[in-house]
């Protein structure tokens, strides 16, 4: 089965390249490495730098036979300085072959971090090819695409959607655009908890991919979506639990969550970027925009959301403004209170609802807490 799939923005599976402006005295000094980062405040050491990615292209080849995938990712990237090598993130994969405009380049792995001598120094727009050959098993979810559609208002931005069944052990599950990532077994189960991982995961083709966070304390955006569809689609399709009894849980954790990893929107640091808080808290806040908008305002501030950022990054702050416009509402006040508070506000529509008092302050480094929940069976 042939597989092309080509992709212009976001993440790509197993590479992720930085941005930069260039200059003519960049470009005209001496060659150098580009940067083997991007610079985030929580994520030092992650995204690259010395080029501006331009385009992607993702061809694969999956051999029912042998079980493998041949795999080819193609790169066109700008030089923003002239450069003796350059980074890619690229993790897991059995590598094959690296060549830069046609021609054979060096490389060599160093941890997550994929280093690229080209034959001669680049001060142009040039292109990557990184050839590998990986061993998953493959699935599809018909249901949750459509599913998706409907209650984001904006249908499925790309061509193709499937599952990578992995035989490798990492204890969670992984969007890339068109492509989630499990472990192998997972995709053998029929449990329900499953089918509501899988619909996070799709969710994230719009929140996350379609429109991604502009850094990553607003990864909130990404993951509070997609713990709101989650939810709902178990409470909807699987028939199991509802939306408002997991808020009201996540409600009386809140203030502890907020002691334990810091507000919603601004993490404490990268150990605790993938928390409760960023997960289930997220979806709290949209569960509190919910209340306090109504359902035909908040559906309207979803799909305005993906519509006007498509292609693109958004944060924190633009979220809210949108929210406003969309609304009708100043809810700036409101929401910077929900994402940017060190105590949970009162629920709209629930003055019942209390948040329990922090016991004490934990600051362990987290994983993520949507799979690990499921799979102790909580």
């Amino acid at each position: 089965m042939r597989t092309p799939t080509r992709i212009v923005t976001a993440a790509v599976a197993a590479l992720a390249l930085a941005t930069g402006l260039a200059g003519p005295r960049a470009l005209a000094a001496p060659p150098a490495p580009g940067a083997p980062s991007a610079g985030d405040r929580l994520f030092p050491g992650i995204g690259n730098g010395g080029y501006d990615v331009k385009h992607y292209d993702i061809d694969f080849d999956y051999d029912a036979k042998t079980k493998k995938v041949a795999a080819r990712v193609g790169i066109v990237a700008e030089a923003t300085q002239a450069l003796s090598r350059f980074n890619l993130d690229f993790g897991g994969n059995t590598l094959e072959r690296v060549t830069v405009d046609g021609r054979a380049a060096d490389y060599r792995r160093d941890g997550e971090e994929l280093v690229v001598t080209p034959a001669k120094p680049l001060r142009h727009t040039f292109r990557v090819d990184v050839t590998y050959e990986a061993e998953p098993q493959l699935d599809t979810q018909e249901e949750h695409i459509p599913w998706m559609n409907r209650k984001v208002g904006v249908d499925y931005p790309l061509q193709n959607y499937g599952s990578l069944g992995l035989r490798a052990s990492f204890g969670f599950a992984l969007e890339t655009q068109t492509i989630s990532l499990y472990e192998a077994p997972w995709l053998t189960q029929s449990e329900s908890w499953l089918r509501g991982i899988m619909v996070h995961e799709v969710a994230h083709q719009w929140f996350g991919d379609y429109v991604s966070p502009a850094t990553w304390s607003d990864l909130w955006l990404n993951e509070g979506h997609a713990t709101w569809y989650e939810i709902r689609y178990t409470e909807e399709v699987v028939g199991e639990g509802t939306l408002e009894q997991a808020m009201k849980e996540t409600y009386a954790k809140g203030d502890q969550y907020r002691a334990d990893y810091g507000p919603v929107a601004k993490p404490k640091n990268s150990d605790t970027l993938f928390s409760d808080n960023v997960y289930s808290g997220g979806a709290l806040v949209l569960y509190a925009l919910h209340q306090k908008v109504g359902d035909e305002a908040f559906r309207a501030i979803q799909q305005q959301w993906v519509t006007r950022n498509a292609n693109g990054v958004a944060g924190t702050d633009d979220f809210i403004a949108l929210a406003s416009q969309v609304s009708g509402q100043d809810l700036r006040g409101f929401l910077e209170a929900w994402v940017y508070g060190t105590t949970t506000p009162p629920m709209p529509g629930h003055p019942d609802w209390t948040a329990d008092p922090p016991t004490e302050e934990r600051t362990t480094k987290v994983a993520t807490p949507h799979v690990h929940r499921h799979l102790d069976g909580h």
